[in-house]
């Protein structure tokens, strides 16, 4: 409405930073907040800032700010800009993790940050034996390889990558990166088990472009841009074991149905214990999830039985049938895409 942008930071137990943008005309008056004077001008207001000392309480626009902070435009624009490149990267807000394999530290820190920039996690190793112990230990999308490294180098790290898969099914593209710029060293590292190479040093969106490539396939569909449920927490109390996290994801999609079919045989029967029942148990299973909207659904019905007016059930549960589908559609293309 005012042309501006509003965003926050939040920490567990610490409280959260409120942050916008707005221009305003220039003004100089002071105004009185409770026991001190603020000082406001066209600055602080448009950086969503009360006033340029911390620490001290204020109330401002009815509400209570325990601590402010100055933020400056470049600042400001850089957030943006980050959040909006994270974006890109995130499956259901989960960040894309690439393995990088690289002995020079200043090399290593120039591919973390185009890596990072972009939004990706890396999780950084020095040596082939180092890439094998990091793919027992967590879950790689993608593995950038440099080709020269102590131990064991990218041709052997990369068969040996290979063999293990072999077994498991599974196929985490390698990328080669070499100093080489020769035409066969493509041709070499194909041979290897590779799936394509960039030279150094490398260049921001040829990266970008080659990650896209292999990743595009296991990312979610942008359909999912706004999610109908989210596994940051369950994953982080399954202290990220994929499997036991797959198991329960198919056991979701398989129960669902039959749980949405017996709350909407309950209800066309009128029977309100059993719909209270069921809607909780629903509701149960979906918070496992995240799943808010359709919990809240779930606890409508839930409550509405409760006071036995079923009558207006029906029209709530055509909402829930919906949002189920969304949800058992979306964990569906979750767990297609990462096994």
């Amino acid at each position: 409405m005012m042309g501006g942008s509003i965003w926050l930071e939040s920490k567990k137990g610490e409280g959260s930073t409120f942050y916008f943008e707005v221009a305003f005309k220039r003004g100089n008056r002071s105004r009185k907040h409770g026991k001190e004077n603020v000082e406001t001008d066209v600055q602080s207001v448009s950086h969503g800032t009360a006033c340029e000392e911390e620490g001290k309480n204020y109330n401002v626009l009815g509400i209570d700010i325990l601590r402010t902070k100055t933020v400056g435009r470049k600042e400001a624009d850089k957030r943006k800009k980050d959040e909006k490149n994270q974006d890109v990267s995130r499956i259901n807000g989960e960040h894309i993790k690439i393995l990088l394999a690289e002995d020079n530290p200043v090399n290593q820190e120039y591919s973390k940050v185009l890596l990072e920039r972009r939004g990706y996690e890396v999780v950084a190793v020095e040596n082939g034996r180092e890439v094998l112990k990091k793919l027992e230990e967590q879950r790689i999308d993608l593995i950038l390889l440099d080709i020269q490294m102590p131990e064991m180098d990218g041709f052997q790290t990369a068969t040996a990558i290979r063999e293990v898969e072999k077994k498991t099914g599974r196929h985490i593209p390698i990328v080669a990166v070499t100093s080489h710029a020769m035409k066969d060293d493509r041709q070499k590292c194909i041979d290897a088990g590779m799936d394509d190479y960039i030279s150094k040093p490398m260049e921001a969106n040829k990266l970008y472009s080659i990650i896209g490539k292999f990743l595009k396939e296991n990312m979610v569909e942008e359909k999912w841009l706004t999610p109908p449920a989210s596994l940051k927490r369950i994953e982080h109390s399954l202290e990220g074991n994929r499997d036991i996290l797959e198991g329960l994801l198919s056991q979701f999609i398989k129960v669902i149905p039959e749980y949405m079919m017996q709350l909407e045989g309950w209800i066309k029967s009128r029977n309100a214990d059993e719909t209270e029942k069921m809607a909780h148990k629903i509701r149960g299973t979906l918070s496992n999830f995240d799943a808010e909207t359709a919990s809240s659904l779930a606890f409508q019905i839930e409550s509405m039985a409760r006071q036995t007016k079923m009558e207006a059930v029906e029209e709530v549960f055509a909402q829930l049938e919906e949002e189920v589908g969304r949800v058992k559609e979306y964990l569906s293309d979750v767990l297609r895409k990462s096994s």
